[in-house]
């Protein structure tokens, strides 16, 4: 997978990896890069585990998925707080308060719902999301214009899903009936 962390081209093809995980990789590292930030192996180990991920990660799961020799937890504190900061990932919640991680794959924030008895994250779709991040943007622009500086913001919903009549393995969630002032 790494052929080498010091040369132009850290990555050798793993067969037919996911074009979107290989530009994941060169964007990220090259914006550690050009922050004047360390190429380690750990953080490409880290970096890889995250952009082949379907699912958002703890630093546990990520730990156990890169092994004890790949890196310790600390590292892996410490890579999460970079990596959020320079916007190369999203961090979320589970509803017992686990904080997770996940690849950033575009600047959109994305709005999901996570399911307390399957634990699995459904996106939220356009209809849905494109209202609340108009309403976000609105109130980060206040704020902003009233003096506050790297305005950020986290959103998660909680729920049991009681319909199971949706296909199996769709995870992204449908209009809703009701306006969404009463969602």
């Amino acid at each position: 997978m790494i052929s080498s962390i010091h040369s132009n081209q850290p990555f050798a093809a793993a067969g037919a990896e996911d074009n979107s995980v290989q530009t994941y990789l060169e964007d990220a590292i090259n914006k550690l890069r050009d922050s004047g930030l360390r190429i380690t192996k750990s953080r490409v180990q880290l970096l890889s585990t995250l952009a082949r991920g379907t699912e958002p990660l703890s630093v546990e799961e990520l730990h156990s998925l890169v092994g004890e020799e790949g890196c310790d937890l600390v590292t892996i504190y410490r890579s999460m707080l970079v990596f959020e900061e320079h916007g190369l990932v999203q961090r979320s919640f589970r509803y017992n308060g686990t904080t997770v991680f996940e690849r950033m794959k575009d600047a959109t924030p994305r709005y999901r719902v996570f399911c307390k008895e399957s634990h699995k994250f459904a996106e939220l779709n356009e209809d849905l999301s494109g209202p609340v991040r108009g309403a976000i943007l609105a109130l980060e622009e206040a704020l902003r214009a009233r003096g506050y500086a790297k305005v950020t913001h986290l959103l998660e919903f909680f729920a049991v899903k009681t319909d199971q009549s949706a296909p199996a393995g769709n995870n992204r969630l449908a209009t809703v009936a009701a306006p969404a002032a009463q969602v």
